[in-house]
């Protein structure tokens, strides 16, 4: 009784540490990231283990085994991501890929149900795919949101085939643009958004970094400045060079001239330096004389 309930106070403590790191991360991509991962794989895992439970009643084993397999990789995900052995982006599509994966397999096995049953359970697959693109279309990148979208899409054309049924060809076109376009847009949408995010955070940083130099009493270029909102939005090295199209170690000798102009010893971070600075108050423009 008493290993149980320590086990359960780990458990709770576990947990709290980890909303409160969830809490703490800035970067509102990266939270709709986190946010729609556990979300995604809370939400389908209960609906993959309902589902399990009814394949195994009609002995439907081929669905039932793919859905442990995905119970299985949705877990291992998870542990990859706790982790930290992989990025959370990297993760979050193994998941979608792993989702409609699931759902092809589903489709396919609908052929050979009784004609009845096979528009109720196929218009149902499609569904929870549509879902599934939605979700992408906030969290990946446009091209994995096309793939995911497709996907379904030339499976169903295939069944209409297959079984030649005039119905599924008939209704493929309107299907086909109601299920593709809206996520690859609103995925588009979330890019040109996430742009002009980005160009009006670093236009504030520039902002206080001309403020905060000018307050320190030290002379700044205009690259200097771009450098460091670089820095700020934690670009690495291989990254600037590339954006300012300098070497690799024009980075490196900017850089370390920037500590020398800011006092900074060995022990100090630049990132966490420069995050603090611009948080302080300091007047945008210069008082005139």
């Amino acid at each position: 009784m008493n290993s149980k309930y320590l086990s359960l106070s780990k458990t709770k403590k576990y947990i709290q540490k980890k909303y409160l790191q969830f809490k703490e991360i800035r970067n509102p991509k990266r939270q709709t990231i986190y946010f729609v991962y556990y979300g995604t794989v809370g939400c389908f895992s209960i609906g993959i283990i309902a589902d399990l439970c009814i394949y195994l009643i009609r002995k439907d084993l081929l669905l039932a085994l793919c859905n442990i397999l995905s119970l299985g990789l949705f877990l291992l995900f998870t542990y990859l991501l706790i982790r930290k052995k992989k990025q959370i982006t990297f993760l979050l599509k193994c998941t979608f890929y792993t989702i409609q994966s699931n759902i092809l397999i589903s489709m396919y096995c609908r052929i050979y149900l009784p004609p009845e049953e096979t528009g109720f359970f196929l218009s149902q697959d499609l569904m929870i795919g549509m879902v599934t693109c939605s979700l992408a279309s906030i969290s990946v990148s446009r091209h994995t949101v096309m793939i995911l979208s497709f996907a379904p899409i030339l499976l169903y054309m295939f069944i209409g085939v297959y079984t030649s049924s005039e119905l599924y060809l008939m209704s493929l076109p309107s299907l086909a643009v109601a299920y593709i376009f809206p996520p690859i847009m609103l995925a588009r949408l979330q890019e040109i958004l996430q742009t002009m995010q980005r160009q009006k955070t670093r236009m504030t940083s520039e902002l206080k970094l001309w403020a905060a130099f000018n307050a320190l009493h030290l002379q700044a270029s205009s690259k200097e400045i771009q450098l460091c909102c670089l820095i700020l939005e934690n670009k690495t090295t291989e990254e600037i060079a590339a954006l300012q199209y300098i070497a690799t170690s024009t980075v490196r000798s900017n850089r370390s001239r920037l500590r020398q102009k800011l006092q900074l010893n060995q022990e100090t971070d630049l990132q966490t330096f420069l995050s603090e600075l611009i948080k302080k108050d300091f007047d945008y423009l210069e008082s005139p004389d």
